[in-house]
């Protein structure tokens, strides 16, 4: 049988377009599961693998952290100690954004060069085909 009468049809979102092209409302992939797949579908490769990472990160916060400073060198840490950290951090992470920010550029002018090209072969084919067409080639 192909179609199931009996079957429970899952109401499908909500939502008016206006909403959706002004971005308020947003249809969720829980949504969007329970409308492709109903209620009894299984759960997928990605929400297993989700649900694993999330189990071993609550089995790491319960047993102690070996790997990170203990709590007595924090407390020994004095505040100019600290402050110079976290400028130092601060610098890295403007670094990192400087750099992704250099590469944007690059690649924004080239496509930008890449178009002003595009343009000036349009026209000059344009303005050979008028030419052409009057002359009579």
């Amino acid at each position: 049988k192909l179609l199931n009468l009996e079957a429970l049809t899952p109401p499908r979102p909500t939502i008016s377009n206006v909403q959706w092209v002004t971005g308020t409302i947003h249809v969720t992939p829980a949504d969007m599961d329970a409308l492709i797949g109903g209620p009894n579908r299984p759960p997928s490769k990605r929400m297993i693998e989700q649900r694993r990472a999330e189990e071993e990160q609550q089995r790491a916060m319960k047993r102690p952290a070996a790997a990170g400073p203990s709590s007595s060198e924090k407390e020994e840490e004095g505040y100019w100690a600290y402050m110079q950290r976290q400028m130092q951090e601060r610098t890295q992470n403007l670094g990192l954004v400087g750099d992704s920010m250099d590469h944007v550029e690059e690649s924004s002018s080239s496509w930008a060069d890449d178009v002003n090209k595009y343009v000036s072969k349009q026209k000059k084919k344009a303005v050979m085909g008028f030419v052409g067409s009057k002359l009579g080639f």
